[in-house]
């Protein structure tokens, strides 16, 4: 551990982190493992990009940058608060209706080819962006093939009996 902060001066800053629970993907963070720096960023990328300009040698371990990047927190109560605030908000599914996420698939789809390689990507480049990255089921519609063909919604245009994606778990 002291390797990862420092010093043992370094170290004795930080206070013990204990791990409650796990956390969803909302709530992790990533600190940069250089000894002398303290940014906390919210995505592994993030870091990973910010740790090369900060001068970090060798390969960086995700496990070790958001250990130290909940050390860090624990030891700030404003950083704390915050955090806490955020894992106590609702959760980017709850509060969606169906109406609404059909709206948002119908005009992707109207954005665009009426081509199976463009439709297909819906997920991708219209829901998950505006939600975030969890399963479909999660919003309480069923799985994303039986929430499309329940609408009339063609993921996969042109293919005969096609009325939603083929079996893709979404």
């Amino acid at each position: 551990a002291i390797a990862k902060y420092g010093s043992v001066a370094a170290l004795a800053r930080i206070p013990e982190v204990r791990p409650a629970r796990t956390l969803s993907m909302a709530e992790k963070q990533y600190a940069c493992l250089v000894q002398s720096c303290s940014k906390i960023l919210p995505t592994w990328a993030d870091a990973r990009r910010h740790m090369r300009q900060c001068g970090f040698q060798g390969k960086p371990k995700l496990g070790d940058s958001a250990e130290k990047a909940n050390a860090l927190v624990a030891g700030d109560p404003a950083l704390q608060a915050e955090k806490d605030a955020k894992a106590a908000g609702p959760a980017p599914w709850e509060g969606v209706t169906e109406a609404e996420l059909v709206h948002i698939v119908s005009q992707y789809y109207a954005q665009g080819p009426d081509t199976p390689g463009y439709r297909k990507q819906v997920m991708a480049k219209a829901i998950r962006p505006k939600y975030g990255n969890f399963e479909f089921g999660k919003f309480g519609f069923g799985t994303f093939e039986a929430f499309a063909e329940r609408h009339g919604l063609q993921v996969y245009p042109g293919r005969p009996g096609a009325k939603g994606p083929r079996s893709a778990p979404y």
